[in-house]
């Protein structure tokens, strides 16, 4: 946005401007979007070893180097179970304390 400026003092400068905010946006999209895809194949690769080191995935379904057989890809049973294992949960309230000592409260 920095090349608005000039585009303040001199109107000739606002077309480019314009055309160098919509090139920004459009590299900025398909940067984004490149990522994205790269961090869905990353995990898609890595999900089943992860799995099987988790115990999620039994390890008689894995070879002697410990990689997931082709047998099983990564399916909506292995995700959920990754999901269930690895979703932080806030502790449960101790007994008889049902004020939250960390946030100000006291009993």
């Amino acid at each position: 946005m920095l090349y608005a400026l000039p585009a303040v003092r001199w109107r000739p400068a606002a077309p480019l401007t314009v055309v160098i905010a919509i090139t920004a946006r459009h590299r900025t999209r398909a940067a984004t979007d490149a990522y994205a895809r790269h961090l869905e194949a990353a995990a898609r690769l890595h999900a089943t070893t992860l799995a099987q080191r988790l115990g999620i995935i039994p390890a008689a379904a894995c070879d002697a180097a410990g990689e997931h057989l082709p047998g099983r890809p990564l399916d909506r049973e292995i995700g959920r179970a990754l999901t269930r294992h690895l979703r932080t949960r806030p502790p449960p309230p101790a007994p008889g304390r049902p004020f939250d000592v960390a946030a100000g409260g006291t009993r």
